[in-house]
């Protein structure tokens, strides 16, 4: 499970003179990785955060295993998917000037 096995995409959401920025960070589980609690999971792909903070996510629901939000104590296997959306990345909101 090294970087290579990580992906993560950027969807931009445009609409009634709103442009939203989502990232999403996702991540597949491997073999070396099956059984590890969710919390933990996230916590080492992403090392920038602290261990807290992610657990917070986890509560708000912004971490999904298999598309689902799930409790930081869920096991994963190995094959799931976990997505993960930081909390402090704001939508950016570019609004239309009248000219």
């Amino acid at each position: 499970g090294g970087p290579d096995d990580a992906f993560g995409h950027v969807s931009i959401v445009a609409g009634e003179g709103r442009v939203t920025l989502e990232v999403v960070f996702a991540f597949c589980a491997g073999e070396n990785e099956a059984g590890m609690r969710l919390d933990h999971f996230v916590s080492a792909k992403l090392p920038a955060y602290s261990r807290s903070r992610i657990q917070s996510w986890v509560e708000e629901g912004r971490v999904r295993g298999n598309g689902e939000a799930k409790k930081a104590s869920w096991k994963l296997r190995a094959g799931e998917t976990v997505a993960v959306e930081p909390a402090e990345l704001k939508p950016l909101r570019a609004f239309a000037e009248d000219i």
